[in-house]
């Protein structure tokens, strides 16, 4: 009894823009939640391997090394840089 008319595109820019950024947000939001996921069981993991490493007694100090010294980083030596700068030390005498 009823005849319906149908008109194509009325809105169809409006429409597709809609449905294209409503997809985007959910792909967007399905990856940061696998991110996190990811995260969060790296994180995990690291804490296990972390936890093991404590109870088994093999954890590792710093200190003396086997010749008696402190272990040293390179650039720290204030021996070196004193040779570096031509046998002067600009600190000297303050």
């Amino acid at each position: 009894n009823h005849k319906v008319r149908v008109t194509k595109g009325v809105l169809e820019e409006e429409c597709s823009r809609l449905l294209k950024d409503f997809f985007a947000r959910l792909r967007l939001l399905k990856k940061q939640q696998k991110e996190e996921v990811q995260e969060k069981e790296e994180n995990q993991e690291i804490q296990e391997v972390q936890n093991k490493e404590g109870t088994s007694g093999t954890e590792h100090s710093s200190g003396p090394d086997k010749n008696g010294g402190t272990e040293h980083s390179a650039g720290t030596d204030k021996n070196a840089e004193t040779e570096n700068n031509g046998g002067t030390d600009e600190n000297a005498g303050t």
